[in-house]
């Protein structure tokens, strides 16, 4: 098994082998990320592509300072921004409605809910303006004034959206997966 660092190595020379390791290595984390701030899984493709690309281009500005997947991290969030940014005017904000997709739960309150598929099909509820603001703050971290930054919107907008986005995740998830569950 090679090391990270040669991989690292490898990119920075161009072996298109190297740049596959590291690709099978952390597609599928950095695309759950993707999942969280595109509309559908082909977006979320798309902006894991982008990244890659992004990552591969800029690996030498990586000096060793910190996790490599901490710097990995912050061009894929950056790429995935970017991408929102060039497409906000092109795309509407649609609510998705998957409620017939996720199949079936049973009614009792005392049944195990997967959480975790309760917060994605909430997520996906959300237009696309509300869910990167949510991410960039509840997920990632930013405060309300650096995601307004990132993403060039006032203030005031990133507030509505993000506050918009908790309540209908709050409600959504009551509604999901009920009262009690929530209690807990």
């Amino acid at each position: 098994m090679l090391t990270l660092d040669e991989v690292i190595e490898g990119c920075r020379n161009g072996d298109a082998t190297m740049q596959k390791e590291l690709y099978d290595r952390y597609s599928a984390r950095f695309y759950s990320i993707c999942l969280r701030y595109a509309p559908d899984a082909d977006v979320a493709k798309d902006m894991l592509i982008e990244g890659f690309l992004t990552i591969f281009s800029e690996i030498e500005t990586f000096r060793g300072e910190g996790s490599f997947e901490g710097w990995m991290h912050a061009v894929m969030r950056s790429a995935i921004v970017a991408e929102y940014r060039r497409n906000r005017k092109h795309r509407e904000s649609v609510a998705l409605d998957e409620a017939d997709e996720v199949g079936s739960h049973t009614s009792s309150p005392e049944s195990s809910i997967d959480l975790r598929s309760a917060l994605q099909e909430a997520m996906k509820k959300l237009s696309e303006k509300e869910r990167v603001a949510f991410n960039l703050v509840a997920v990632d971290g930013y405060t309300l004034d650096e995601a307004a930054k990132l993403i060039k919107e006032p203030l005031s907008t990133i507030k509505t959206r993000y506050y918009s986005a908790k309540e209908k995740m709050r409600l959504i998830l009551l509604k999901k997966i009920g009262k009690d569950y929530l209690k807990k």
